[in-house]
């Protein structure tokens, strides 16, 4: 299928790039009751298609196991009328041209702040922050279209901030691909990266420790991915969401979005600043998502995109070598004790948000394929290409096929892009690990005189409770496993826990969870998670006695700059 898809894109980036679509226009502004934030109302204006039938796209349905409500209510289209409707499309019909207005109103997803990421749209009586996919309506095909978004009506005291560039300007995908913020009380915080800069948000009810600290090192780790990229710096804007009790992020092109609890340290993590970040390149410059069923492409946008932020991390000095190997290590002792191992890539399209271990498999088996497809494309080359020269033909690929019309999607593009680059062929390969899901494993040798891949077999992992339900049921412990470790260690059905757990897979890391006592004060368990049986997984051991000629020469294959 390689050799087809090849000719195509040939034919496509050698054609004519097509005009620009007719502008569009966004109005949005605050409805208030008693002073409170109740919706955001929303006004679209365009015109219609030169067929007399436009196709409007309305925000996904996917559900993401987070409890959310609708969250688009009263949808009036002037104008045009409504032909058809299906799940997520309007079809209008209208004069050639003619201007259409849709009107809706934006409301909340939840009742207060979500315990987890809020896919949804966020109002709470004072301030909103809200996913630009789900609160501004689509066109089809008008992903290049000049889009405006303007916000008006706000009460004394009130801001708003975006990524939608100056004045509100950018094409209608990067304001679908964007975020909005507004309200009061937010906090700003302005860190410099050349000639761009870098805007936190945060509200400090959320009481982060050392934002300003946080502020810094996210302008340090986005300048070590520009860096690694070879781009310039461009502004980033970066809202902090309060999360009831997860922690995580979500990339943007032009910045990315991260959730922190109460009390969070941001500059304790590192990979997850690194990681949203690397998605403004991965998947959205080499080829971006399949029109349908985009999470059939997530082992490459969140498997090669937790490859390249360890490479970056380590080449901007941000991490040691060490680091490097821990964190590769936490993925593969993840993947050896997976569940869903060897489930299909259909399982991961289906399933990925309602099932918690097959939505971490394709970040593993991505990141793992893409340390094996480096080593073939250094050995084919005589070390002349690895897997981000691969990449970056595969974004020049990916910018001449958009100006010429035609987008393919990442995964679809990759291996025309390797064979380009390298002259290797991974059919087989997609085949067997990516569609299949069939087994990894690494080479022992894959770093060569850097390190070695062993294997190493322990009791499995099991923390004797059901602690993403437990977390739901607002921290009382629930699914205690009679005769299991926690109840072995003194846990109790009912137990109202602290949990600050860093979830790690290994059983050999004990676990420490403080339990609330009748008479006010607060006891700590600490007990090993070790399960009945054993699993086996596989983990990298540095060479430590390099010299430091050595030393200089590993991070270069570790972070694929040059073959082991």
């Amino acid at each position: 299928m390689v050799k087809p898809l090849l000719v195509v894109l040939c034919l496509l980036i050698a054609g004519a790039a097509r005009g620009a679509s007719p502008a569009i226009t966004y109005e949005i502004h605050p409805d208030l009751k008693d002073g409170a934030l109740t919706a955001l109302a929303v006004r679209m204006t365009f015109t219609g298609d030169a067929s007399g039938r436009t196709t409007l796209l309305l925000p996904d349905t996917i559900d993401h196991g987070d409890g959310a409500k609708p969250d688009r209510t009263d949808l009036q289209v002037s104008g045009a009328t409504v032909e058809s409707s299906d799940k997520g499309v309007e079809v209008l019909r209208a004069a050639p041209g003619a201007p259409i207005a849709v009107s809706y109103r934006i409301v909340s997803g939840y009742d207060g702040v979500p315990a987890m990421q809020p896919f949804h749209a966020l109002l709470l009586p004072t301030w909103f922050a809200v996913d630009g996919g789900r609160a501004l309506l689509r066109v089809e095909g008008r992903g290049d279209a000049p889009a405006t978004v303007r916000m008006a009506g706000l009460p004394a005291g009130w801001i708003w901030a975006s990524d939608f560039g100056a004045g509100g300007a950018r094409t209608m995908d990067e304001v679908n691909d964007g975020y909005l913020i507004g309200g009061s009380g937010w906090q700003e915080l302005d860190e410099p990266m050349g000639a761009a800069r870098l805007r936190l948000f945060y509200r400090p009810e959320t009481k982060l420790v050392a934002p300003e600290s946080a502020a810094r090192l996210l302008a340090d780790i986005a300048a070590g991915d520009f860096a690694y990229w070879g781009d310039p710096p461009w502004d980033l804007f970066v809202p902090v969401i309060p999360s009831g009790s997860e922690t995580g992020g979500h990339g943007m092109v032009h910045g990315f979005i991260l959730q922190a609890v109460n009390g969070d340290d941001l500059t304790a993590d590192k990979h997850t600043f690194a990681h949203e970040h690397t998605h403004s390149w991965i998947s959205r410059q080499v080829g971006g998502f399949p029109a349908t069923q985009p999470d059939l492409e997530a082992w490459l946008n969140e498997g090669f995109t937790e490859l390249t932020t360890a490479r970056e991390l380590l080449k901007s000095g941000l991490w040691t070598p060490s680091d490097f190997a821990g964190d590769l290590n936490a993925a593969l002792l993840e993947y050896g004790v997976s569940p869903v191992q060897t489930a299909p890539n259909s399982r991961i399209g289906a399933d990925r948000f309602a099932d918690f271990d097959v939505g971490k498999l394709p970040y593993l088996r991505g990141r793992m394929m893409g340390l094996i497809w480096e080593r073939r494309l250094r050995a084919a080359t005589g070390g002349r290409v690895g897997l981000q020269d691969a990449l970056q033909a595969q974004r020049g690929l990916a910018l001449r096929a958009k100006a010429a019309g035609q987008e393919t999607s990442a995964d679809k593009l990759f291996p025309v892009a390797v064979r380009q680059a390298s002259g290797v062929d991974l059919s087989d390969d997609l085949s067997t690990y990516i569609d299949q899901g069939a087994a990894i494993t690494l080479p022992a040798d894959l770093f060569g005189a850097c390190g070695t891949f062993e294997t190493v077999t322990q009791p499995p992992f099991d923390r004797g409770f059901d602690l993403m339900a437990s977390v739901r049921n607002g921290k009382h412990l629930v699914g205690l496993e009679p005769g299991g470790p926690a109840e072995r260690a003194g846990l109790r059905e009912g137990n109202h826990l602290g949990i600050d757990e860093v979830i790690t897979h290994n059983s050999q890391l004990p676990l420490t969870y403080k339990v609330d006592q009748p008479d006010g004060t607060r006891r700590a368990i600490t007990y090993k998670p070790e399960g009945q049986g054993t699993v086996t997984f596989q983990r990298l051991r540095l060479n430590a006695s390099l010299d430091a000629a050595g030393e200089a020469r590993c991070r270069r294959v570790l972070t694929g700059e040059i073959a082991p």
